[in-house]
């Protein structure tokens, strides 16, 4: 935790230990009890918490555990298992041996297969912090979890549809979950892990309504991948492939080769923010960053996400392309991104990195920016950190050094959240349509005259 406004390298307060929650990517903030949930993510090298850290009973799958973290902006925190999705008939969040076993301190070869196909993808709270949805990788469900005595019989499970991926090329893999306007959207790609052709990557975004969910989801975008992005790494001896997203891959032959940098960027769709017009923002991370064992001193594994943005035109989603995206342009074109050029240009880190995001992404929609983080912000000292991105002009507005990553130059930071406090409860002259709730009257948010408003006590009794 570090204050948003704070130095580029800011202070950093640890709120939940890895030895109190292991591997963990998805977060999700429930700014009226001020409570932070987590959700256990496998990734290569990187042990799962395999016991409740408030009580020391076994977990019976950590692939599917969420934890809880109490008192997340407070002075002191205390962590505990939340609740374990493995437990809920007609969920299967798959299956990994222990730490022991992997074995985490050896090559771990199983995990370098499973990583996004196995465990829970990112997570979301719905806007009056009743429900969590999170996405089940394995079986492909998304689940709606309530905050209050969840348990086997009052979880949710809804099968994510294949958004079209060509038959044969490989499988459906969906991973973000974002909750706007009472709807949930879910974010998927096609990994074309059978074709290996990098003209069968796709992604998608699907919506799906929780007051109806007999409806089953709805398709809101789509696009390839096939797009040219920027170089992870231009510096000599980085392989000029870098600049484009490749097929899934599921074969590890032990540690990786020597080199100065070993990558090979492959597509999660792991994060989704509106803005304030309701366009999407969608943060990529780079599965190879979490499949990278940590590096010997030859060899640095590099992890090189993306960050894109779809116009919202009249309720139509539509994707950013040569840097354009609905009334808004970056500037000149840099011959990375979708259509010749991307939009957020700021995404880059240290001056050799084009591609240096890792895919989380948070937002305060009216402060005009969106965060992302990424790696090597400001040097080539294999730090994580966050990078402020202009929602106007895609430009950097600002950096933030955070901490020594144990990943090197691979991904070393999760999902990003705002800790913000709760909505004030105060009586003013302004009544408007509060359609996401943040207490805050957005620009698109119109006023509604003519309301006349009565103050009483408990009892009934008019002021």
């Amino acid at each position: 935790r570090w204050a948003y406004d704070g130095n580029q390298v800011p202070t950093l307060t640890t709120i939940a230990a890895r030895s109190s929650v292991g591997s963990v990517w998805g977060l999700a903030h429930d700014r009226n009890t001020d409570t932070l949930y987590s959700a256990a993510f496998l990734k290569r090298s990187t042990g799962l918490k395999e016991t409740d850290p408030a009580t020391g009973a076994a977990i019976s799958n950590p692939l599917g555990a969420i934890f809880k973290t109490n008192g997340a902006s407070g002075a002191t925190q205390t962590s505990s298992l939340f609740f374990d999705v493995s437990t809920v008939p007609g969920v299967n969040v798959g299956t990994i041996p222990t730490n022991a076993l992997r074995p985490v301190t050896g090559t771990d070869l199983e995990s370098y297969n499973k990583v996004g196909k196995v465990g829970l993808g990112d997570i979301d709270i719905s806007s009056d912090g009743s429900t969590l949805w999170t996405v089940s990788l394995n079986d492909k469900q998304l689940l709606s979890i309530p905050t209050t005595n969840p348990n086997a019989s009052n979880v949710g499970h809804y099968p994510i549809p294949n958004p079209g991926c060509r038959a044969g090329s490989g499988d459906y893999r969906p991973f973000a979950t974002a909750y706007y306007l009472e709807k949930v959207y879910v974010g998927m790609v096609c990994d074309g892990e059978l074709s290996q052709l990098n003209s069968d990557l796709s992604a998608a975004v699907y919506r799906f309504d929780p007051q109806n969910p007999a409806a089953g989801f709805s398709s809101v975008l789509s696009f390839p991948l096939s797009y040219v992005k920027g170089k992870v790494n231009t510096a000599a001896g980085c392989p000029a492939s870098h600049d484009r997203w490749f097929a899934w891959v599921g074969t590890a032959q032990g540690n990786l080769p020597p080199g100065y940098c070993y990558g090979l960027p492959q597509p999660i769709l792991s994060d989704i923010e509106f803005d304030l017009d309701g366009s999407m923002i969608l943060g990529f991370t780079d599965r190879m960053g979490h499949q990278g064992a940590p590096p010997a001193a030859t060899t640095a594994v590099f992890g090189g996400g993306d960050t894109l943005r779809a116009y919202n035109n009249n309720g139509s989603y539509v994707l950013e392309s040569n840097g354009v995206v609905g009334p808004l342009t970056s500037g000149a074109p840099n011959n990375q991104g979708p259509g010749g050029s991307e939009f957020y240009k700021g995404d880059t880190s240290a001056p050799a990195l084009l591609e240096a995001t890792l895919g989380g992404l948070a937002i305060v929609a009216e402060r005009g920016e969106v965060v992302s983080t990424n790696w090597d912000p400001l040097s080539y000292n294999s730090r994580t950190g966050t990078v402020m991105l202009s929602n106007a002009n895609g430009s950097s507005r600002k950096i933030q050094e955070l901490a020594q990553s144990s990943f090197g130059k691979a991904n070393g930071a999760g999902d990003l959240e705002v800790l913000c406090d709760p909505a004030p409860i105060e009586i003013g002259n302004r009544v408007w349509n509060d359609a996401n709730r943040n207490g805050i009257q957005d620009a698109n948010e119109a006023g509604i005259s003519g309301v006349q408003v009565q103050l009483s006590r408990p009892d009934g009794t008019v002021l």
